[in-house]
């Protein structure tokens, strides 16, 4: 999971969070590569306050998502 470039609009920056997976599978041969990027959750930071929503628009824990990433938001 990784947090994407922010985006800024008017004092409040969003930043979305992502889920990258990566695969390789070798079969007769052939070697074949995929590749998802999924949208898990957006980060909403302002002066007053910081939110992080899933993407039904539900407000979801801060520190779930701070933990998934690794990181103090």
């Amino acid at each position: 999971m990784k947090a994407e470039e922010a985006v800024s609009i008017g004092g409040m920056r969003l930043v979305p969070v992502v889920e990258v997976r990566l695969g390789c599978r070798h079969i007769n041969g052939c070697a074949f590569f995929s590749a998802v990027k999924q949208p898990l959750a957006v980060i909403l930071l302002s002066a007053e306050t910081k939110k992080a929503f899933n993407l039904e628009g539900k407000e979801i824990p801060l520190d779930e998502v701070a933990g998934l990433l690794g990181c103090e938001i």
